[in-house]
Protein backbone atom coordinates (compact mmCIF):
# COMPACT_ATOMS: atom_id res chain seq x y z
CA UNK A 1 0.00 0.00 0.00
CA UNK A 2 1.43 3.20 -0.93
CA UNK A 3 0.44 5.14 2.61
CA UNK A 4 2.30 2.36 4.16
CA UNK A 5 5.73 4.09 3.42
CA UNK A 6 4.79 7.52 5.40
CA UNK A 7 4.49 7.85 8.71
CA UNK A 8 0.90 8.29 10.88
CA UNK A 9 1.10 11.68 12.10
CA UNK A 10 2.12 13.09 8.59
CA UNK A 11 3.20 12.79 5.01
CA UNK A 12 6.80 11.73 5.88
CA UNK A 13 8.64 9.09 4.38
CA UNK A 14 10.08 6.48 6.76
CA UNK A 15 12.65 6.09 4.47
CA UNK A 16 15.75 8.29 3.16
CA UNK A 17 15.73 7.32 -0.31
CA UNK A 18 11.62 8.30 -0.65
CA UNK A 19 12.41 11.38 1.27
CA UNK A 20 15.62 11.69 -1.55
CA UNK A 21 13.81 10.94 -4.68
CA UNK A 22 10.53 13.30 -3.23
CA UNK A 23 12.70 15.95 -3.07
CA UNK A 24 15.17 15.41 -5.86
CA UNK A 25 11.63 15.26 -8.26
CA UNK A 26 9.95 18.12 -6.83
CA UNK A 27 13.24 20.46 -7.11
CA UNK A 28 14.43 19.40 -10.69
CA UNK A 29 11.16 20.83 -12.20
CA UNK A 30 13.14 24.09 -12.97
CA UNK A 31 15.91 22.37 -15.04
CA UNK A 32 13.48 19.87 -16.68
CA UNK A 33 10.82 23.86 -17.45
CA UNK A 34 13.91 25.11 -18.87
CA UNK A 35 15.03 22.68 -20.97
CA UNK A 36 11.67 21.89 -22.17
CA UNK A 37 11.48 25.25 -23.31
CA UNK A 38 14.60 25.68 -24.82
CA UNK A 39 14.19 22.74 -26.73
CA UNK A 40 10.51 23.96 -27.57
CA UNK A 41 11.42 27.37 -28.79
CA UNK A 42 13.85 25.38 -31.53
CA UNK A 43 10.82 23.80 -32.73
CA UNK A 44 8.49 26.63 -32.90
CA UNK A 45 10.83 28.87 -34.77
CA UNK A 46 10.82 26.64 -37.53
CA UNK A 47 6.73 25.82 -37.76
CA UNK A 48 5.33 28.39 -40.46
CA UNK A 49 2.40 28.53 -38.67
CA UNK A 50 4.32 30.17 -35.78
CA UNK A 51 6.17 32.39 -37.87
CA UNK A 52 3.16 33.71 -39.53
CA UNK A 53 0.97 34.39 -36.67
CA UNK A 54 3.20 36.22 -34.58
CA UNK A 55 5.03 37.75 -38.28
CA UNK A 56 8.18 37.00 -37.10
CA UNK A 57 11.52 38.73 -38.87
CA UNK A 58 15.21 37.78 -37.59
CA UNK A 59 15.05 40.09 -34.37
CA UNK A 60 11.36 39.36 -33.34
CA UNK A 61 12.42 35.41 -33.41
CA UNK A 62 15.64 36.08 -30.97
CA UNK A 63 13.74 38.13 -28.97
CA UNK A 64 11.35 35.16 -28.20
CA UNK A 65 13.42 32.99 -27.86
CA UNK A 66 15.85 35.33 -25.54
CA UNK A 67 12.90 36.81 -23.20
CA UNK A 68 13.25 33.89 -20.99
CA UNK A 69 16.70 34.74 -19.99
CA UNK A 70 16.18 38.05 -19.60
CA UNK A 71 13.47 36.84 -17.28
CA UNK A 72 16.18 35.08 -15.47
CA UNK A 73 18.16 37.94 -15.21
CA UNK A 74 15.99 39.99 -13.51
CA UNK A 75 15.18 37.41 -11.09
CA UNK A 76 18.40 37.11 -10.48
CA UNK A 77 18.91 40.94 -9.33
CA UNK A 78 15.55 41.35 -8.08
CA UNK A 79 14.82 38.01 -5.65
CA UNK A 80 18.39 37.11 -4.79
CA UNK A 81 17.82 37.74 -1.08
CA UNK A 82 13.70 36.25 -1.24
CA UNK A 83 14.64 32.63 -0.43
CA UNK A 84 16.62 33.50 2.56
CA UNK A 85 13.25 36.00 3.67
CA UNK A 86 9.94 33.65 3.61
CA UNK A 87 12.19 30.19 3.40
CA UNK A 88 13.44 27.78 0.47
CA UNK A 89 9.72 25.78 0.18
CA UNK A 90 7.62 28.88 -0.57
CA UNK A 91 9.94 30.54 -2.90
CA UNK A 92 9.78 27.58 -5.00
CA UNK A 93 5.65 27.66 -4.85
CA UNK A 94 5.87 31.49 -6.10
CA UNK A 95 8.11 30.71 -8.41
CA UNK A 96 5.93 27.57 -9.68
CA UNK A 97 2.49 30.27 -9.67
CA UNK A 98 4.82 32.68 -11.61
CA UNK A 99 5.90 30.07 -13.99
CA UNK A 100 2.16 29.24 -14.25
CA UNK A 101 0.95 32.74 -14.75
CA UNK A 102 3.36 32.90 -17.76
CA UNK A 103 2.39 29.57 -19.31
CA UNK A 104 -1.24 30.77 -19.38
CA UNK A 105 -0.67 34.32 -20.65
CA UNK A 106 1.92 32.65 -23.44
CA UNK A 107 -0.97 30.17 -24.59
CA UNK A 108 -3.79 32.97 -24.55
CA UNK A 109 -1.35 35.59 -26.34
CA UNK A 110 -2.63 37.53 -29.16
CA UNK A 111 0.30 39.20 -30.32
CA UNK A 112 3.64 39.11 -29.88
CA UNK A 113 4.17 41.41 -27.00
CA UNK A 114 2.25 39.50 -24.90
CA UNK A 115 4.04 36.54 -25.89
CA UNK A 116 7.64 38.03 -25.00
CA UNK A 117 5.74 39.09 -21.46
CA UNK A 118 4.91 35.69 -20.73
CA UNK A 119 8.44 34.33 -22.12
CA UNK A 120 9.66 36.54 -19.69
CA UNK A 121 7.25 35.49 -16.54
CA UNK A 122 8.51 31.86 -17.60
CA UNK A 123 11.90 33.14 -16.90
CA UNK A 124 11.08 35.19 -13.71
CA UNK A 125 9.81 31.71 -12.27
CA UNK A 126 12.25 29.24 -13.48
CA UNK A 127 14.97 31.43 -12.23
CA UNK A 128 13.54 32.14 -9.11
CA UNK A 129 13.49 28.29 -8.80
CA UNK A 130 16.71 27.96 -9.37
CA UNK A 131 17.91 30.19 -6.96
CA UNK A 132 15.52 28.08 -4.22
CA UNK A 133 15.86 24.76 -5.49
CA UNK A 134 19.16 23.69 -5.16
CA UNK A 135 19.98 25.36 -1.94
CA UNK A 136 16.87 23.29 -0.51
CA UNK A 137 18.54 20.48 -1.63
CA UNK A 138 21.83 20.96 0.01
CA UNK A 139 20.02 22.09 3.27
CA UNK A 140 17.70 19.10 3.40
CA UNK A 141 19.45 16.23 1.91
CA UNK A 142 21.48 13.09 3.70
CA UNK A 143 25.14 13.80 3.24
CA UNK A 144 25.51 10.47 1.52
CA UNK A 145 22.53 11.85 -1.24
CA UNK A 146 23.83 15.21 -1.46
CA UNK A 147 26.40 14.76 -4.14
CA UNK A 148 24.58 12.99 -6.57
CA UNK A 149 21.44 14.85 -6.05
CA UNK A 150 22.89 17.90 -6.84
CA UNK A 151 24.59 16.75 -9.81
CA UNK A 152 20.71 15.43 -10.82
CA UNK A 153 18.80 18.79 -10.59
CA UNK A 154 20.33 20.08 -13.89
CA UNK A 155 20.53 15.98 -15.68
CA UNK A 156 16.63 16.95 -15.69
CA UNK A 157 17.60 19.80 -18.19
CA UNK A 158 17.95 17.21 -20.95
CA UNK A 159 14.80 15.14 -19.70
CA UNK A 160 12.55 18.43 -20.67
CA UNK A 161 14.51 18.82 -23.44
CA UNK A 162 13.35 15.33 -25.02
CA UNK A 163 10.08 15.81 -23.99
CA UNK A 164 9.83 18.92 -25.71
CA UNK A 165 11.82 17.18 -28.88
CA UNK A 166 8.60 14.96 -28.85
CA UNK A 167 5.89 17.33 -28.47
CA UNK A 168 7.02 19.49 -31.31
Amino acid sequence: MVLSIFWKEGIVPKTSSVLVAIIVFCSSVTSTTMGYDGSLMNGLNILPAYNDFFQLDTSKTALSTASTWIGNVVVGIAFAKVPDWIGRKPSMLLASLITIVGVILGTAAQGFAMFVVSRILVGIGAGFSSMAGPIYFAETLPIKWRGIALCLIYDFWYVGGLVASGVT
